[in-house]
């Protein structure tokens, strides 16, 4: 079976073609990202691969602000299939979900905890994931327990930025992992440094409680738009390994397709 998962985002949309073979092992035929608001690039982008690819289902997470009515008739044209709509439920094959009222949480944060449930059922697993918003995630003794919710990097330097007189340069952010432990010199490094050390003392405190509880240390792994610079940081800082997965959400997203479908 062939599924397209879509995860629609407030900034990028990632979608992907996967492939499920009989014996239970995937294959991703193609992935792409392309920010949400480019929708003319994107459907462009979707009407090129209905030429070459058949799937079999289509589902979307969407916590962005895009109209899915201009969205879900052209699935309909391009390959003749019914949308389905991913929200967060109370429970996935054995994952029971602590969240006072599951539908209030993101289906990308629901996919993400899905996918680590399923990959790595026997381990208590921080799900950190760096796009618009920094979210962590934790799964264990199948139960989905909660997670923290803090500005990405983009809402860290613009809250900082509105009602200064500061202005930024362009920076290589490539190079920020390596100035970790040095002093910026300059205020552009000064902002962005920064923002890096927020976002690295978020993951760390939550590595840290999820540690504290269950008495043991969780496997970390890192998704997200900006997920591999995320990355990068944690194994210059830390000695624990990270694990980053890029499509950990369209993973999700195609093991609950499958259980919905069947």
């Amino acid at each position: 079976m062939d599924y397209l998962v879509v995860d629609m985002g407030n900034f990028l949309t990632k979608w992907g073609i996967c492939s499920v073979y009989e014996d239970g092992q995937r294959c991703w035929r193609v992935t792409e990202s392309i920010p949400t608001r480019k929708s003319s690039e994107l459907l462009s982008s979707w009407e090129k691969v209905s030429l070459r690819y058949r799937p079999d289902y289509v589902s979307i997470s969407n916590v962005s602000s895009m109209n899915l009515d201009v969205v879900v008739p052209l699935f309909e044209e391009y390959w003749g299939l019914p949308v389905n709509h991913i929200i967060s439920a109370s429970d996935y094959r054995g994952l029971r979900s602590l969240y006072k009222n599951p539908r209030q949480l993101g289906s990308d944060r629901w996919a993400s905890a899905v996918a680590a449930y399923t990959l790595f059922p026997a381990e208590f697993v921080v799900v950190l994931n760096c796009g618009t918003a920094l979210t962590a995630d934790v799964v264990g003794d199948s139960l989905y327990w909660g997670g923290t919710i803090a500005p990405g990097f983009y809402w860290l330097e613009k809250s900082l930025l509105e009602g200064t007189t500061l202005t930024l340069e362009d920076i290589d952010f490539s190079e920020l992992p390596h100035m970790l432990n040095d002093f910026p010199q300059d205020t552009t490094t000064a902002v962005k440094l920064g923002s890096c050390d927020l976002a690295i003392g978020w993951a760390q405190r939550m590595v840290e409680r999820a540690s504290n509880k269950f008495k043991m240390t969780p496997r970390i792994i890192i998704s997200g738009g900006s997920g591999e610079f995320l990355y990068r940081l944690w194994n210059k800082s830390f000695s624990i390994p990270a694990h980053y997965i890029d499509t950990l959400v369209l993973d999700g997203l195609v093991y609950i397709t499958q259980h919905k479908t069947g």
